[in-house]
C-alpha cells in the first residue's frame, strides 16, 4: 500500500515591526502575516498582509533567526522568527 502525505499549511510564530505575528505559508493561498499581539480576537485575528505564490519574486534569510520575502510592487516584508 503507498502512502501520501501533503503538508498544505506550514506556520511560524515570527516577530514583524515589533509585533508577534504568525506567518501563514498556504498551498493554495500563498502567505498571509496574522497578529498575535490581541489575544482575545483569537477567531478573528487582524491580517497585515497577504499575497499569492505568484507575486513572490526573490526570498532570503540569514541561515538563523531572518527571513526576507519580496513581493515587487506590493513590496518587501522581513521578520524574525521566534
Amino acid at each position: 500500500m503507498k502512502s501520501e502525505h501533503a503538508v498544505r499549511l506550514c506556520v511560524a510564530v515570527v516577530q514583524w515591526q515589533g509585533q508577534k505575528c504568525s506567518l501563514v505559508i498556504h498551498y493554495e493561498n500563498g502567505f498571509t502575516l496574522l497578529d498575535l499581539s490581541d489575544s482575545s480576537e483569537v477567531s478573528k485575528p487582524n491580517i497585515h498582509w497577504n499575497h499569492p505564490f505568484e507575486k513572490l519574486r526573490m526570498s532570503a534569510d540569514d541561515g538563523s533567526r531572518l527571513v526576507w520575502l519580496d513581493f515587487g510592487e506590493d513590496g518587501e516584508q522581513a521578520s524574525e522568527v521566534c
